[in-house]
Parts: structure tokens; sequence; C-alpha cells
């Protein structure tokens, strides 16, 4: 997803340059596409954003409970594993 969303990004470079020619015509095609562009980048940027968010880090007595060799809350794993 990283190498499309950076592709679409050096395209919409390309685009705004061309949304500042004399060409009316050729403005307008850019402009739409240039909002194309800023849609698809932003629902890629919104699919990346959770892979990016770290994941909660264990809790002290989740930690101290392996230390110990039990097993961590079961309220915390529920929480860990999204439940």
């Amino acid at each position: 997803m990283a190498v499309e969303l950076q592709k679409y990004e050096d395209e919409l470079a390309q685009v705004r340059e061309l949304v500042s020619i004399d060409d009316p015509e050729m403005a307008n095609e850019a402009r739409a596409e240039q909002g194309r562009l800023e849609q698809t980048i932003a629902k890629l940027e919104a699919s990346l954003t959770p892979l990016l968010v770290p994941r909660d880090p264990p809790q002290r007595d989740d930690i101290a409970a392996l230390a110990a060799g039990s097993q961590p809350s079961s309220a915390a794993s529920r929480q860990r594993d999204g439940g």
C-alpha cells in the first residue's frame, strides 16, 4: 500500500503543475484529476493509519503475573484481544 500511496502522491505533484498552465481545457482536466487523486490518497492514508498505530502495551499486572508464572488477568487479556 505504501508503494501505491507514493505513486499517487507523485502523480498528484505532476497534476498540480498542470493546473497552472495556460491551456484552460488542460487545466480543467488537471483540476478534476487532482480531486480524484486527493480522494484516493485520503482513502489509502485512512487504511494505512490503523496499521501504524502501536498496539496497547501489556499492563503492569500482566507482566508481574507472567514473571510469577501465572496467567494474565482475563479482563486485560480480553482488552488486548479486542474483546
